[in-house]
């Protein structure tokens, strides 16, 4: 997969290696606002825009396992710098089988700024709700809530509307395999050493950044 040439966040896969999280909190945010009435109920406006919030959970750390991740988080200076994290839940599909390059195929949106695609010519397993899917050429992620089939054709329901419809027709199609470009949410303040020679188990909260 081709990525911009940004930083990972530091992990067992990477070189060097990092630490692994030993939990993970993942919510999708459909901004917006909602106003309450007198008789108890609601009136809302959903904006465009979704974007996944992170958490990920640490845990007690030496001071040699904790350098590399300590050192990257502290080099970004807070929440204004981009970089790119794997998640477990991004680098599985519920039909086990991983491609390793994208898929080139025929895709389409359906109607005007909706949450659908339409994929022409594949009606087999290799879309499937919950997989997620991302385009080639534009860094958002989406998840995948519905699948119908429409003759030799899949249509896909995401999660959210398309963020970049113009960029549909030359896109291919990336599931499995995909890193989330981020930023963090607030400066890293590094865990508390205690005097067992251990950081404290500590958390590290991220937001989707498509910028």
């Amino acid at each position: 997969m081709s990525y911009d040439v940004l930083g990972r966040l530091p992990d067992p896969t990477t070189i060097p290696a990092g630490p692994g999280f030993i939990s993970l909190a993942i919510t999708d945010n459909s901004p917006g606002m909602v106003h309450p009435l007198n008789d108890g109920g609601s009136v809302g406006v959903k904006f465009e825009g979704n974007y996944w919030t992170v958490t990920l959970g640490y845990p007690k750390l030496t001071p040699a396992e904790s350098i590399q991740i300590h050192a990257f988080l502290e080099s970004l200076g807070g929440p204004f710098t981009n970089f790119y994290v794997e998640l477990p839940t991004l680098n599985s599909l519920a039909n086990g089988n991983l491609p390793s390059e994208p898929l080139a195929a025929n895709v389409s949106q359906v109607g005007v700024n909706s949450n659908q695609l339409k994929i022409v010519g594949i009606t087999d397993n290799t879309f499937s709700v919950g997989d997620p899917i991302k385009l080639t050429n534009h860094p958002k992620i989406y998840k995948i809530v519905n699948k119908e089939i429409d003759g030799s054709a899949s249509i896909l329901t995401l999660n959210c509307s398309i963020l970049s419809p113009t960029t549909i027709a030359t896109a291919s199609l990336e599931i499995g395999n995909i890193l989330m470009r981020v930023r963090l949410t607030s400066s890293f303040k590094a865990p508390t050493l205690n005097s067992d020679g251990l950081y404290e188990g500590f958390s590290v909260s991220l937001r989707e950044n498509i910028k």
